[in-house]
């Protein structure tokens, strides 16, 4: 019995890492249920261990929001420092602020809603704010803060070879 119980871990992370590269066995083959994804499921269909912090949805965990990381800008490309973002994967940095992370708290179509830290560039000081991203398609998004709403798109490579950002 000791041994079967050391075993245990290592089936537990080969199932979940998929040990082979065909699909997860679903219902129809192994005839059991499937479980039911619910708020103490991760990504793998496993629930945590009692008292263990609730895991982050997939997609905050990666942050796929379906947007394409680059340079986005709200008027030009190349764009003024007053109107770029840069989306690194993680969160939506600007001239004012970087190491941006965003994590939604819902979700409605495609809206996200939640909050977005950063460090300002000029205190260095950790910052945080309420944000709601719409994903327009892979190459726009809108977002929505204290200080209003803008819509951005993403520039093209060719348009950004020679820039170099400006204050205007």
């Amino acid at each position: 019995m000791k041994h079967a119980l050391l075993a245990l871990p290592f089936t537990v992370t080969l199932a979940a890492c998929g040990g082979s590269k065909g699909a997860p066995p679903d219902a129809a083959t192994t005839g059991e249920a499937a479980p039911t994804p619910g708020p103490s499921m991760t990504a793998h269909g496993v629930s945590p261990a009692p008292g263990a912090p609730a895991p982050a949805l997939a997609h905050e965990a990666i942050g796929d929001y379906g947007i394409s990381k680059g340079v986005y800008s709200s008027d030009r490309c190349p764009p003024a420092l007053a109107s770029l973002k840069t989306f690194d994967g993680t969160g939506f940095n600007s001239r004012n602020s970087v190491d941006c992370r965003f994590t939604h708290t819902s979700r409605e179509g495609d809206t996200y809603r939640g909050s977005q830290t950063c460090t300002d560039t000029y205190s260095n000081d950790e910052r945080t704010d309420d944000l709601a991203l719409t994903v327009r398609s892979r190459t726009r998004f809108t977002l929505t803060d204290e200080y209003g709403t803008q819509t951005y798109d993403l520039c093209p490579d060719e348009r950004l070879a020679d820039w170099q950002p400006s204050a205007g």
